[in-house]
């Protein structure tokens, strides 16, 4: 009788694995809507090799070492890493877009942050609070903003 049991249970094991009824826990959700990003600012300026040597001045001021320079895309990045042996960093990618209507006359200026973080071994982007990034880049940004603002 032991043995017929036994051998119903695992039949039923064997022809309905449990793994199959189990759930894969779901990703993070991302509570951001996916949206173009909000120009930093506008200015006025058609010699875009003189606009670029001042952004390129202003973030090399800033702390940050530019890890890669685009002129004919107009775009840039450049990381900060923290203090060693930490292989954290901080990185910013900033791009020009010339205006659509008066291309010779306006140009706006992007920037978007990113905080990276060492975990297990891999260095990877993590999540950030608004607060946390203003702390580390709110200094960079009104640097950018005032110098553009003032011309």
């Amino acid at each position: 009788m032991k043995k017929l049991c036994f051998l119903c249970v695992a039949t039923i094991f064997l022809c309905f694995p449990v793994v199959s009824l189990s759930q894969q826990p779901a990703p993070k959700i991302n509570p951001n809507p996916l949206t173009r990003p909000q120009y930093l600012v506008v200015v006025s300026s058609s010699d875009v090799k003189e606009l670029m040597k001042t952004i390129f001045d202003t973030i090399t001021q800033a702390g940050f070492k530019i890890d890669h320079l685009d002129s004919k895309e107009l775009q840039l990045e450049a990381i900060r890493p923290d203090h060693p042996p930490s292989k954290d960093y901080d990185k910013v990618l900033l791009w020009l877009e010339r205006d659509f209507q008066e291309p010779l006359k306006y140009v706006r200026i992007y920037l978007l942050y990113g905080r990276y973080e060492e975990i297990w071994g891999k260095v990877s982007r993590v999540e950030v609070s608004p607060s946390w990034e203003e702390d580390r880049i709110g200094g960079l940004k009104q640097s950018l903003i005032s110098l553009f603002n003032s011309k």
